[in-house]
């Protein structure tokens, strides 16, 4: 950073002569003299002043410009941060609907993890799609109506809405103030299921923003481009959500100039300051606006006027305390240097915080100068004073190399478009880094070609691991559903098959296309076609969660296989049902087993029946001949002619 650039240069000085009077003529020349250098002296400091006070508002709407720029960067940070975590949620609620619906712990485990990887978001919930809060962190906050806040109706008027950033409200559950950063979540079909929202805490950004200094009565926010106020610092409650759309700012500044700076009256407190505004693009389109105190910007300068007009006031008593009072608004000017360049010292210790490099490149002179965050993030040592044109482009990974050099040679050759890109870039470990480079030309010459560039490098490593994840999630999930060892399907409520997996297919015999071409119904076997109906009938009624069931796939070869059958429902977040999941696992070779056992067990049972029946018409034929013979008076031939006890029981 840059800090003689805020520095006030000191003034000429005039050393009027002091000479005693010794007589009336002389005394009226000494004093003609005196009033002629008084005069002189007041004319040359009036126009100094005024120079000062010039230099003075341009040197603050600068650093206010500057400022600005941190500011910035880490609201579009935090945004892309909060939105990317909203995404990962999101993956993460259908990973969970997959495995088998949402469950409400698991659920509530997945939103603390996300909620507790940012330090400003305070929670996340979950919605319906009529606004009742589903899943939350806390129990408290389960069952909530947020069906009137503005986020919730955005997706209500347009179902198509992406991202959105709600005008901030108290919370019902605990009454602090929050920011509702929200995403949609749409069934399969594409319809409004719910809302996924993180409550953003605005006292973050103001204990963040606070560290700025930006002086008595300064003040930092961020607004939508409506006009609605989202955050400031420091915090203002009866300006929280307020639309201020109708001020200057809004309806004539912006829309010919989307950052700029400004002096004039604040439309939140009426207050007079020096500030600078910036647009963030989207969505969501917000606007950047720091601001600081025009009295406390021109303080330094307005002490030295009140020393200028006493050391006037006390000329015509003795010149020479001109000299000491000049010598004195010397002092001054040096003080206020020096707090210009504390400034700009606060300005590098917000940007080491935030972990933003910033670089300063003067085209006209070859110069390139950077904070020393810009040095540090990439674990170099710290280059004090400007360097002989930019670094090389040996840090950044050969194939991002021909990229980077095309964006750069771009703004060079005078293209009017912002400069920025995304590249990795080597650590002194030897690791990648991922750098996100963005930068403003300051600066043009009569061609139009680019004389000076101010831009930041910010280090997104840890934003592209997550995108990473992200992508990853996705393979696993793909994997696990096309590598099943069971057949699994998306089958629709009536009946169609919208997702099969090929051990689906292969089960039943079919290719995947000619399965989602036709319904459940059309292979089910005739005599089970009745049971497996009633219990999807029972299922869509909420009588019962899953069932389970052996039956028959018809195959277009006429053959039968025998599977068993596992169907669950999935629903939205208002419990109506969206599919079935099916699983099927081929159970053709055990059922053939076990109808071969049967068929053995009743050939069995029959023989035995046979056997047993010729027995006892033997025993019947022994008696009969006992009978006869004791009729004659005769002994009975067969002792075994009554039957067993066991053949008596059976």
């Amino acid at each position: 950073m840059d800090r003689g650039r805020f520095a006030i240069a000191p003034p000429g000085q005039a050393a009027p002569n002091k000479a005693p009077p010794e007589a009336r003529k002389l005394r009226l020349q000494l004093v003609a003299l005196a009033l002629g250098l008084m005069l002189l002296s007041a004319l040359l400091l009036a126009v100094t002043l005024a120079r000062q006070r010039t230099q003075a508002i341009d040197s603050g709407q600068r650093l206010n410009q500057s400022l600005a720029l941190v500011v910035e960067t880490q609201a579009v940070s935090a945004v892309q941060a909060v939105d990317q975590r909203l995404q990962l949620a999101a993956q993460g609620l259908d990973m969970l609907e997959a495995a088998g619906g949402w469950n409400d712990a698991a659920v509530r485990t997945l939103l603390i993890q996300h909620a507790a990887a940012l330090p400003f978001v305070r929670a996340i919930w979950v919605l319906d799609a009529q606004g009742r809060v589903l899943h939350a962190p806390e129990a408290s906050a389960v069952g909530l109506q947020l069906a009137d806040r503005e986020f919730f109706q955005a997706y209500q008027r347009d179902p198509e809405t992406s991202f959105y950033l709600g005008a901030p409200v108290r919370s019902r559950a605990t009454g602090d103030w929050l920011v509702s950063a929200a995403r949609p979540l749409h069934s399969a079909s594409g319809a409004l299921v719910g809302v996924i929202v993180a409550g953003l805490d605005p006292p973050f950004f103001d204990r963040l923003w606070s560290a700025l200094d930006l002086g008595p009565d300064g003040a930092v926010a961020l607004l939508r481009r409506d006009g609605v106020l989202l955050m400031r610092s420091p915090i203002l409650e009866s300006a929280m959500g307020q639309s201020f759309a109708g001020s200057a700012l809004f309806s004539q500044r912006l829309a010919t100039q989307p950052s700029g700076s400004y002096v004039g009256a604040s439309p939140v407190d009426g207050r007079q300051r020096l500030n600078a505004y910036r647009s963030l693009t989207g969505p969501p389109e917000l606007l950047v606006l720091v601001a600081r105190s025009r009295d406390a910007v021109l303080a330094p300068w307005r002490e030295q006027v009140l020393l200028a007009s006493s050391i006037l006031a006390t000329a015509a008593v003795v010149v020479g305390l001109l000299f000491a009072a000049l010598d004195r608004a010397w002092r001054q000017r040096l003080l206020a240097a020096a707090d210009a360049r504390q400034m700009a010292k606060r300005l590098e210790l917000a940007t080491d915080a935030a972990a933003i490099g910033v670089w300063d490149w003067d085209l006209l002179h070859d110069h390139w100068q950077a904070s020393p965050t810009w040095y540090t993030m990439l674990g170099h040592a710290v280059r004090p004073g400007p360097a002989a044109g930019p670094p090389s482009l040996q840090a950044v990974h050969p194939d991002d190399r021909a990229m980077v050099a095309v964006r750069i040679q771009a703004v060079l050759d005078g293209a009017d478009a912002p400069f920025g890109y995304e590249a990795r870039m080597q650590h002194a470990d030897g690791s990648l880094r991922w750098m996100q480079v963005a930068g403003r030309v300051l600066a043009r010459d009569a061609a139009g070609k680019a004389t000076r560039l101010l831009g930041v490098r910010i280090d997104i490593t840890e934003r592209q691991q997550l995108m990473q994840q992200l992508q990853a999630s996705e393979a696993r999930f793909r994997a696990f559903f096309e590598q099943a060892a069971v057949g699994v399907a998306h089958v629709a409520l009536d009946g169609t098959f919208a997702l099969v997996n090929q051990r689906f297919a292969d089960i039943a015999g079919r290719s995947r296309a000619d399965l989602q071409a036709c319904t459940f119904q059309q292979i089910t076997h005739p005599d089970d076609l009745a049971s497996d109906i009633d219990q999807v009938r029972r299922l869509q009624a909420g009588e019962i969660t899953t069932y389970a069931m052996e039956k028959r796939y018809l195959r277009p070869d006429d053959s039968l296989v025998w599977v068993n059958l596992t169907v669950s429902m999935v629903r939205d977040a208002m419990g109506m049902p969206l599919h079935f999941v099916s699983v099927v696992e081929d159970i053709n070779v055990r059922k053939l087993s076990e109808q071969r056992q049967l068929e053995q067990l009743n050939e069995l049972r029959r023989w035995h029946t046979a056997m047993l029946g010729r027995e006892l018409r033997t025993i019947e034929v022994k008696r009969e001949v006992n009978a006869l013979l004791a009729a004659t008076g005769q002994p009975a031939r067969y002792a075994d002619a009554e039957p067993s006890a066991a053949e008596r029981g059976t």
